[in-house]
């Protein structure tokens, strides 16, 4: 009886040592699974060879976390585009009527410009100033404005004199790419009810694409659609 019982003990002891050393051999293959996977070696998720319900669950709560971390570090290069792209398009935004401004300001300077031409430029670098001055509010508003909750300040609008008047800031820019417009609007009024801010960012953000991809001769034309 004495035999049986250590014969017993010592099979309980040699099923409990293999099972420490499977277990050993488990932590270490998923720790080498983990490690391919934080440095970016694999994509695959850690699993489980040793069927044991401790390991899975470890296996598991390890392969959530890391998803977290995943989705968190794909939310951060986000948002590093997104203030890139934005820092680009304020750049684009600024630049035109900061652009308009020191080229009137040049002409100023001219000793050979008439009294009326003079005040013809102050009134142009005033009307710039005050159009910089608003893209800056804009930006300064732009948490407001990603809100759902954000609504457009309708206004009536005269699309034609506001499309002349953008396109004359892009003078300038035109000529430095060697771009001849073409510029087709209408003789009539023509009367919308929109956000002037908006509708001259769009405006403005067409013709700052026109500025850098186009060649030659571009047409610019406004029509009603009937």
């Amino acid at each position: 009886m004495l035999l049986i019982l250590t014969i017993l003990s010592m099979a309980a002891a040699a099923l409990l040592f293999v099972h420490l050393l499977m277990l050993r051999w488990e932590l270490g293959r998923m720790t080498d699974q983990l490690r391919s996977y934080n440095e970016g070696l694999t994509g695959k998720k850690i699993d489980v060879a040793l069927f044991d319900q401790k390991l899975e669950q470890l296996a598991g709560q390890i392969n959530r976390q890391s998803h977290f971390i995943f989705e968190a570090e794909a939310h951060r290069k986000r948002i590093e585009n997104e203030f890139r792209q934005a820092a680009v398009n304020i750049s684009h935004d600024i630049r035109t009527p900061l652009t308009s401004i020191l080229g009137y300001i040049q002409l100023l300077e001219v000793e050979s410009i008439t009294p009326e031409e003079k005040l013809e430029y102050v009134a142009t670098v005033k009307n710039r100033t005050k159009r910089l001055q608003a893209l800056l509010d804009d930006y300064f508003e732009l948490s407001v404005i990603e809100s759902l909750d954000y609504s457009l300040k309708t206004e009536k609008l005269e699309l034609t004199n506001l499309i002349t008047d953008i396109i004359v800031e892009f003078y300038d820019a035109f000529n430095e790419r060697g771009i001849t417009p073409d510029i087709r609007l209408p003789d009539e009024k023509m009367t919308i009810y929109a956000d002037e801010s908006a509708v001259r960012r769009v405006v403005e953000n067409l013709l700052v694409n026109t500025v850098k991809y186009a060649v030659g001769q571009v047409e610019i034309c406004l029509e009603r659609q009937r």
